[in-house]
């Protein structure tokens, strides 16, 4: 239990420190627009050993076309349906056959979990904020996701197909930072390239 500890923390660590490292835009930009984007995703993907770790992070907008807390059955249904696919990450990244890949954990959170439960406080903060004009009150939701695959033969991951695009179509780009033992890289992904070269 420790030593996954360590190995999760340590590639945490190795993702920010690549984070730091590749070229980012300008600095005023990165938090007011980079950091929320509508129609982009940011991806974190690290090779550490056998061991394949991802982390995505999506405006809400982009996964279920909305970011207050939902307000109607079809909102709420819209948003158990986009957690039951972020819970399904093998089929959401496609790793080559020869890899002998499995997925051995999921984690999805988002503001909306806690929003779904309590229907009621959320109709009475949702009437005070309708009355308040948008430019006074902007709301920034998100999906995050984590996943862990385990590859019996690591050595034949020469790819990873991101098939995000498939199921949420507000997606456009998905900006990645790949860290492996010998690579660290930036590259952009859309549906026409959802592929990640190793």
């Amino acid at each position: 239990m420790n030593i996954c500890l360590k190995i999760s923390l340590s590639v945490i660590a190795m993702m920010i420190g690549l984070a730091n490292v590749l070229p980012a835009p300008q600095a005023g930009e990165i938090r007011q627009h980079k950091a929320h984007e509508h129609g982009t995703a940011n991806l974190n993907v690290a090779l550490d050993g056998n061991k394949l770790y991802l982390e995505l992070t999506s405006p809400a907008a982009n996964i279920v076309g909305f970011e207050h807390p939902p307000r109607t059955p079809e909102q709420k249904t819209a948003v158990k349906q986009a957690i039951k696919i972020f819970k399904a990450g093998d089929i959401l990244f496609a790793l080559p056959e020869g890899v002998e890949g499995r997925l051995v954990k999921a984690s999805v959170n988002t503001e909306f979990s806690s929003s779904v439960a309590r229907e009621v406080d959320e109709k009475q903060s949702q009437e005070h904020e309708e009355h308040q004009s948008g430019d006074e009150k902007e709301i920034h939701s998100e999906f995050k996701a984590e996943y862990r695959f385990l590859c019996k033969k690591p050595g034949k991951l020469a790819y990873l197909d991101v098939m995000l695009f498939r199921y949420f179509a507000r997606i456009e780009t998905i900006e990645v930072q790949l860290l492996t033992a010998t690579r660290q890289t930036a590259l952009e992904l859309t549906a026409q390239n959802f592929r990640i070269d190793f």
